[in-house]
């Protein structure tokens, strides 16, 4: 059989299985799309860290929702995006009970603060140490979450002090 005779485009077979469709490279099908900031809660774990952010009324809250959105984004596991969103959780109602009620007004002294809090709750240095990485993450993060609002010249962020263990 000569190949040269046969078409498969204009088979009857073809169309009863296959209906001519646009270009399915260059059309996308119409949905109602949203904008980032409407975008819903992708786990239970960035909807319970946004829950209780939300309940208690702390700021930053968006910045938040940015950050753990990101970590989804970026295929992390949903135990560290619970414990990175639990971190931020208990700066930002420390911050809360120092009376901070903007991002933009911490300083090292907040941060030492909220380290020294943490330790005189008795936990052990390596869970202290764990929740500062995770605020070092988030003011820190790949997006840049904050530095760029809060100082352009990265000086909070030189500012967080280590522990050793």
């Amino acid at each position: 059989m000569d190949l040269e005779y046969v078409s498969v485009e204009n088979s009857k077979c073809h169309r009863e299985y296959y209906p001519l469709e646009l270009n399915k490279s260059t059309t996308f099908p119409q949905k109602n799309t949203r904008s980032s900031a409407d975008h819903r809660v992708s786990t239970p774990e960035i909807a319970y860290v946004l829950r209780k952010l939300f309940d208690k009324g702390l700021c930053g809250q968006a910045y938040v929702k940015q950050y753990l959105h990101n970590l989804y984004r970026r295929n992390c596991r949903p135990n560290t995006i619970r414990t990175n969103g639990y971190a931020s959780f208990l700066f930002l109602s420390f911050l809360k009970t120092i009376g901070r009620t903007h991002l933009e007004t911490i300083t090292r002294n907040d941060l030492s603060a909220f380290i020294e809090h943490e330790q005189d709750r008795g936990l052990k240095p390596n869970t202290v140490s764990t929740r500062l990485r995770a605020l070092y993450a988030f003011f820190n993060g790949r997006g840049k979450y904050i530095t760029g609002r809060i100082r352009s010249d990265s000086e909070l962020i030189s500012a967080i002090p280590m522990i050793r263990l």
